[in-house]
């Protein structure tokens, strides 16, 4: 069989002597106008414009069908894009519009039909080798590591594509820091690692080198996972790049240095945080991924289930105040900013009150900042009251300096019903109510105002593409409150079968493709799981009775102020959202601390 390029070459070379053949129709007649505007009349003529114009096209198609050729055979088992396919389809349709150009009568319409229907393969096919080479980075790899050698680029320029700036503290010392990372060893493996790690939605990499090895491990969705080993000279190599990109001292192994740098790519631009340690035997290193912008979500999206949106979303933009907590590292920020996006920020004029340096966190659309100075005494009940003086409809108050402060956003709820948006760290609801209300003097007057309060926690979403079904007992399937007679299955995380099952009927092993979606992770994304308690009268009373975590708790199940978080974890279970045994993980995580 004849090598793909080849057949290609033959198949231009032989559509170029129907073109030629058709231009010299086109060119031999006995006479020739520039009547360029209207169609062809009786009479012979030659257009040399039109002439041209044809052969630009052709001389353009043929390079493209060199380069698409070229391409295909280099990289198309990867891409999927074979040059068997695509030669042909490229050939077939330019020789239709190039048809349709001589055929045409009236010339303005059948060259443009001649030159989309040119470039029409060229097109689709960046477009698909564009996505495919997003997902899969050995395709680049493989570009990169035998193209681009051939052109004699230096040897720093292999691998995965990445545009650095490093740290500096001007453009000529980010400059110099650059260049030594690039002059480093181990700049390519380095490159590799990031583009591993960038592809697999990983929030930290954590390294840990040994005497002898470098031992790589990614945080993903909140669940570490381990990555190929290096020897130590690898390692040492990737981490020399990474200190000089940094900004940091790579001959310093033993004190603990801190450094940042930027990264642009097909992954997008992010940020990565370096911190570097000596410890017992070795040195610690720690990247952690900062994107450049976040997704923000609302309630909603974030997992608040239907009964909960209905009745704390209307309740935002009513007098009173609303919570929102969760423990450390759960999300709290992100559900702040959802109850934000949640609430009208449209038809309401609704101020953020933060202190300097964390505004990020407040700062939507239509919220009007006011800042104040958190190491100045008062400060923060002073900008409060000249807020009030504009009577706004919504006041979002991220952190409460002191008990004062709580009182006077109490006292102008109750003199301009204005609603309030608090957030707190805690473990549950009933804790993060607590809490809030600890720190307030008059707590009559804050019990009387508090609305809505919820908490939440985080548990990895099942990847919708490689996710599987599983039939179980009636019993469970009611004990997570479903219907038995509706209903008889739940999901799990992909996981591989028994090695029984791995080999076919000839004994021979079966292959398994990894999910492009998840990276074989078995999970993408993470969604909250919350408990709301409404503060009814019954919890009211308590609260100003007995005032404690178990009282409180015991009066909101009794009176049903409570939708507890495992009824919500319950039912993501069975939606097929989580697993079983994520939502078991994620609600006993983050356990208050045993009193002792």
């Amino acid at each position: 069989m004849a090598h793909p390029f080849f057949c290609a070459r033959s198949a231009i070379s032989a559509q170029s002597a129907l073109i030629a053949a058709g231009l010299t129709l086109l060119a031999a007649q006995p006479a020739w106008s520039l009547d360029v505007l209207g169609a062809r009349g009786p009479g012979g003529y030659l257009s040399p414009l039109k002439l041209g114009l044809v052969a630009i096209v052709f001389f353009v198609w043929v390079k493209l069908a060199d380069w698409m050729n070229r391409d295909a055979v280099q990289i198309g088992e990867l891409t999927g894009q074979i040059p068997q396919l695509w030669n042909p389809i490229n050939v077939g349709l330019h020789l239709a519009g190039f048809f349709a150009a001589i055929s045409i009568p009236i010339f303005w319409v059948g060259w443009p039909i001649y030159v989309t229907v040119s470039l029409l393969p060229f097109i689709i096919y960046r477009f698909i080798r564009r996505s495919r080479m997003k997902k899969d980075t050995a395709i680049k790899q493989r570009l990169t590591g035998e193209e681009d050698l051939e052109m004699g680029v230096l040897a720093q320029d292999t691998g995965v594509e990445f545009d650095f700036t490093a740290a500096g503290s001007d453009s000529t010392d980010k400059q110099a820091n650059l260049i030594r990372a690039r002059q480093a060893d181990g700049y390519v493996p380095m490159k590799d690692l990031l583009a591993d790690c960038m592809s697999k939605r990983a929030e930290t990499l954590l390294i840990d080198y040994t005497q002898s090895a470098a031992a790589p491990r990614i945080l993903v969705d909140g669940s570490w996972h381990a990555l190929e080993p290096m020897d130590r000279v690898t390692g040492d190599g990737v981490l020399t790049s990474l200190k000089f990109l940094a900004g940091t001292n790579p001959a310093d192994r033993r004190n603990q240095q801190n450094g940042r740098f930027k990264t642009k790519s097909d992954f997008g631009k992010i940020e990565i945080d370096v911190t570097s340690v000596g410890v017992q035997g070795g040195e610690r290193v720690q990247l952690k991924f900062i994107g450049a912008e976040a997704d923000k979500l609302s309630l909603k999206k974030l997992g608040m289930l239907p009964g909960l949106q209905k009745a704390f979303i209307p309740a935002l933009n009513k007098p009173g105040i609303c919570i929102v907590s969760a423990p450390p590292g759960q999300g709290l920020t992100t559900s702040w900013q959802g109850l934000l996006l949640s609430a009208d920020r449209m038809t309401r004029d609704c101020i953020g009150l933060v202190h300097d340096g964390n505004e990020e966190e407040t700062a939507l659309e239509n919220i009007v900042i006011k800042k104040y100075n958190a190491s100045a005494q008062g400060d923060q009940g002073k900008v409060l009251a000249a807020a009030l003086l504009t009577r706004p409809d919504s006041l979002a108050v991220p952190h409460i300096g002191s008990p004062e402060v709580t009182d006077q956003i109490t006292e102008a709820i109750q003199r301009q019903e204005i609603s309030v948006w608090l957030q707190t760290s805690a473990h549950a609801a009933v804790e993060a109510l607590l809490r809030v209300m600890a720190n307030s003097k008059d707590r009559v007057q804050f019990v009387d105002t508090v609305r809505y309060v919820t908490c939440q926690r985080l548990a990895r979403r099942l990847c919708p593409h490689c996710r599987q079904e599983i039939r179980v007992q009636p019993q469970l399937i009611q004990q997570l409150g479903g219907d038995p007679r509706k209903q008889q299955t739940i999901y799990q995380a992909w996981r591989l079968p028994p090695p029984e099952q791995r080999v076919d009927e000839n004994g021979r092993e079966i292959e398994f493709p990894t999910c492009q979606t998840c990276g074989g992770l078995g999970h993408i994304g993470r969604i909250a799981i919350y408990e709301m308690l409404t503060v009814n009268d019954q919890v009211r009373k308590t609260l100003k009775e007995s005032p404690k975590a178990a009282a409180v708790d015991a009066a909101a199940r009794k009176s049903g102020a409570k939708i507890a978080m495992s009824a919500s974890a319950w039912k993501l279970v069975l939606l097929g959202v989580i697993s079983l045994q994520e939502a078991q993980q994620a609600l006993k995580q983050n356990q208050p601390p045993a009193k002792k």
